[in-house]
């Protein structure tokens, strides 16, 4: 008998009809197509809160994580030196990122995430671009799949606006371009501009948010959030905490994740 293929329309796995040593033999043959990527999206909550000194509040602020549940958390004004910070304990959350001040009292960023994302998350140094007293900046590198995020806690106070900026414009050329970026903290300047040209330059935009810092004399929105992700991927709540004077900032993303395609399987013969 000649050999014969019997392939059905639109069925990606055909029979195999063939003579083997004067046999009649059918086999199960698999059309592998070409591996596709998949994307799958997945929802990331991210709470920046400015502790003013976090040494005596960390009862209160394991009380809003236990109600919010963020993914991640950013600290700004933590207050501490670098062995307080690691014993610090927000109950399951892990410190996965930090600056701490080495000459100066309070200031400093740090980053947490949950215990389950731990092993998802990278340190970027900072210290090097980092100065005490300017500008306190916090990097993790977030990764889920084959998507990184970048997650950057700031700190900023009055006085060297320049400088602070020329900072941040060292800490952003560290990330790979075109990376999602988030960046989180305390900046004090009322409203940063959406035409900062560091931040557009990194294709980074501000989102605009009502008064994060109100005392009896002032109501002004000195804390942010920036990122280079669409607008309509991105929605931010401003949670009066009473943890210190500013509010807490608590993002929720919809993140896009690349899954890696499975390998293809070999045609059996």
């Amino acid at each position: 008998m000649p050999h014969c293929i019997k392939e059905p329309i639109n069925n990606p796995n055909y029979l195999l009809e063939q003579t083997i040593n004067h046999k009649h033999v059918w086999t199960l043959q698999q059309n592998v197509q070409p591996a596709q990527k998949q994307t799958k999206e997945r929802t990331l909550t991210f709470l920046h809160q400015n502790t003013d000194r976090i040494s005596n509040k960390i009862e209160c602020l394991n009380t809003l994580l236990f109600e919010l549940k963020p993914d991640f958390v950013i600290l700004t004004e933590h207050g501490q030196k670098i062995e307080s910070l690691q014993n610090t304990r927000l109950i399951g959350y892990i410190l996965t990122a930090e600056y701490c001040r080495k000459h100066h009292q309070k200031g400093g960023a740090a980053t947490f995430a949950k215990e389950s994302l731990n092993h998802h998350v990278d340190i970027i140094d900072t210290y090097n671009c980092s100065t005490e007293l300017v500008c306190e900046i916090a990097i993790a590198k977030i990764t889920l799949g084959r998507s990184h995020l970048f997650l950057v806690g700031v700190y900023r106070t009055n006085g060297n606006l320049e400088a602070s900026l020329e900072i941040l414009a060292e800490a952003l050329e560290s990330i790979p371009t075109n990376q999602p970026v988030l960046i989180m903290g305390d900046i004090n300047i009322d409203s940063l501009t959406k035409k900062n040209e560091i931040l557009t330059s990194h294709n980074i935009h501000c989102l605009d948010l009502p008064p994060t810092r109100i005392t009896p004399t002032s109501r002004t929105s000195i804390d942010c959030v920036c990122t280079n992700l669409e607008p309509e991927k991105i929605h931010v709540e401003v949670i009066n905490t009473a943890i210190s004077d500013h509010t807490g900032q608590l993002c929720t993303i919809q993140w896009n994740k690349h899954i890696p395609p499975p390998p293809a399987t070999e045609r059996r013969k």
